[in-house]
């Protein structure tokens, strides 16, 4: 081989090898970066999670004070009931129309529960 093909050569594996380096320091910086987005992705992940319990909880936490609010505007209604009735005196009549009244309601919820 002459001299000058082989300057050629030396400088061609030069370039090479350099190429190679740069190629190489690229593919460090890349996989560094795809191992911070996996760990991003990781992270949402788990925020998510964590979001879905929060409103599972809060869904629970809903209906819990639903039933509450239920039980507390019938336990009202049987408040106002029971004194309207117990100021009324002396009518006997009205509280028995009001006492059959109630039955009649609890039959009929009665009826609704066995269909």
């Amino acid at each position: 081989m002459s001299a000058s093909r082989w300057s050629v050569v030396k400088s061609r594996i030069s370039d090479l090898i350099a190429r190679y380096r740069v190629l190489q320091t690229e593919n460090v910086r890349k996989d560094g970066q795809i191992e911070s987005l996996e760990i991003e992705k990781q992270n949402a992940e788990n925020r998510v999670r964590e979001l879905e319990e929060m409103l599972l909880l809060k869904d629970s936490t809903l209906q819990v004070q639903k039933n509450t609010i239920n039980e507390l505007t019938e336990q009202n209604k049987l408040i106002k009931l029971a004194k309207e009735m117990s100021t009324e005196k002396g009518d006997t009549h009205e509280l028995k129309i009001k006492i059959n009244e109630l039955i009649r309601d609890i039959d009929r919820c009665i009826d609704l529960l066995n269909d």
